[in-house]
């Protein structure tokens, strides 16, 4: 008899009384343009595990590391997580001088690379089919230059029409400076004149929150492959020395923040489809390290 009453309740607590659970379809369907930096690292990681993001495309570009070594990074790292099925294209090389942080973005390891095919797919041709074949309006994270995204819209232009908005970051909109506009300005100028609407998010101010080894900490409490990856890469190797030096900031891993927390950001206008956005103050960078670690956290399962 105890057991029918418990089996009752079971349905009566099924049928009729309120369930906070997640609906399994993803809030924001995107896709990522990556220069293979270590912020670019941190950044996808929190993207590729959050329940509330589907990553479409990851296409590559000129800047911490050659289109063609960023594409092999983002290779290596999805067969890491077994994330293969994410299509990857290379950008056009500029034949620019390298950073000064080439060699230590090459030296990071993102994954086992060995045994893995060459990407033939060119970073233009993925987008523009990615845009095509998606049903939804697709936000664009670039971690990089606009260049793939520039050359999608000189191909095909009435694909702006499927973006919902481009995530941008860059170290200033106003005046426009910053490595990631530099290594391409006529693009940066083209896109930001084109009518799609821009975010652009800026972490280089007074406000610039520092990759240390206390918000390591933070993040190995989350436990989950993805943060495992990040606290790997910045607690060995290349970048162990750099941590404990406090030179290394969060900057493409802060427009991940902002997709999921504009309110920490203080917002000015560029142009009519185009603002960018900075920490309000003090409270918000520490709230943004907080938000970094609860994205990582509701994560997909391992």
């Amino acid at each position: 008899m105890k057991r029918v009453k418990l089996l009752t309740f079971f349905l009566f607590c099924s049928f009729y009384l309120p369930v906070e659970a997640h609906s399994g379809k993803a809030r924001f369907h995107i896709i990522i343009d990556t220069d293979g930096a270590a912020d670019d690292l941190r950044a996808i990681c929190m993207l590729l595990g959050s329940l509330e993001v589907e990553t479409l495309a990851i296409t590559s570009c000129e800047g911490a590391l050659t289109p063609v070594g960023a594409t092999q990074k983002v290779t290596a790292l999805l067969h890491h997580f077994y994330n293969e099925e994410i299509p990857v294209g290379t950008g056009r090389a500029l034949n620019i001088a390298p950073p000064a942080w080439r060699g230590q973005s090459e030296q990071i390891s993102w994954g086992d690379a060995k045994d893995i095919a060459p990407i033939g797919i060119t970073a233009t041709d993925l987008i523009i089919q990615t845009l095509e074949e998606t049903g939804d309006k697709i936000i664009i994270f670039c971690f990089g230059t606009l260049t793939n995204l520039n050359d999608v819209l000189m191909s095909k232009s009435e694909l702006k029409e499927k973006i919902d908005r481009v995530i941008w970051y860059n170290s200033s909109a106003n005046p426009l400076r910053g490595v990631n506009y530099e290594a391409d300005p006529a693009s940066a100028h083209s896109i930001l004149a084109s009518g799609i609407r821009v975010d652009i998010v800026s972490g280089e101010d007074k406000h610039e929150i520092v990759i240390d080894g206390a918000y390591l900490d933070m993040i190995s409490s989350v436990g989950n492959i993805y943060s495992k990856k990040i606290v790997e890469t910045h607690s060995t190797g290349v970048l162990k020395s750099v941590v404990e030096a406090r030179h290394l900031k969060m900057f493409d891993d802060l427009a991940v923040v902002y997709l999921f927390a504009p309110e920490l950001f203080t917002s000015a206008g560029i142009n009519k489809t185009s603002v960018i956005n900075s920490l309000t103050d003090a409270d918000s960078a520490k709230r943004a390290k907080e938000i970094a670690v609860e994205v990582l956290s509701a994560n997909k399962p391992n």
